[in-house]
């Protein structure tokens, strides 16, 4: 075996130093930085696949509104934030007339526009004239406030447990009145 000379180490270094910088160039120049890549480093079409760590993308780097249904796993999501207490858990239009029944009823003849954050029905039933149930079934809401459709009514309403409210509506002299209201419950 012959003897390294000062010329074989020469060229060995150089050969060295030119792999190492032709590895660490790109068309553009040299990459910006320490162990990064950034988009003007990336030839267009040269990425084929997403290449992201887990947990790498949080919600403080999404821009607002730039997620549709299929970037999102919707068993994810937690809804419940919509019938907490302090909220609206449901509302119903109720237009009642002497024959709204003696029964708890859904039909839209006597109750409209429901919406119940216990995703089961609102129903409706007459007590006599002007006065009513109206149930939220499944809602935990004791507060509710009736509003109306006529300016000369006086309306009241008290919880009666179970998502249950009464409802009494009387004309300005005090006369049971049969009136289309709205009730809103919390």
């Amino acid at each position: 075996m012959r003897a390294r000379t000062w010329a074989h180490v020469a060229v060995y270094s150089a050969i060295l130093t030119l792999g190492i910088a032709a590895t660490a160039s790109a068309d553009n120049g040299p990459l910006p930085g320490r162990n990064k890549v950034g988009s003007a480093d990336i030839i267009n079409g040269e990425v084929h696949k997403a290449d992201i760590a887990g947990s790498a993308v949080t919600g403080a780097k999404v821009r607002a509104n730039t997620l549709t249904g299929s970037d999102v796993r919707e068993s994810s999501l937690d809804l419940s934030g919509q019938c907490k207490d302090g909220v609206v858990n449901g509302y119903a239009y109720v237009t009642p007339t002497s024959s709204t029944p003696e029964s708890y009823t859904s039909s839209s003849t006597w109750i409209r526009r429901t919406q119940n954050c216990a995703d089961q029905p609102v129903k409706v039933k007459r007590l006599g004239v002007g006065d009513y149930y109206v149930r939220f079934y499944g809602s935990t809401s004791y507060t509710a406030q009736v509003t109306p459709t006529s300016s000369v009514n006086v309306v009241s309403v008290n919880w009666r447990g179970g998502g249950q409210f009464e409802v009494a509506m009387r004309d300005i002299n005090g006369m049971a009145v049969e009136h289309p209201f709205t009730i809103t419950s919390y």
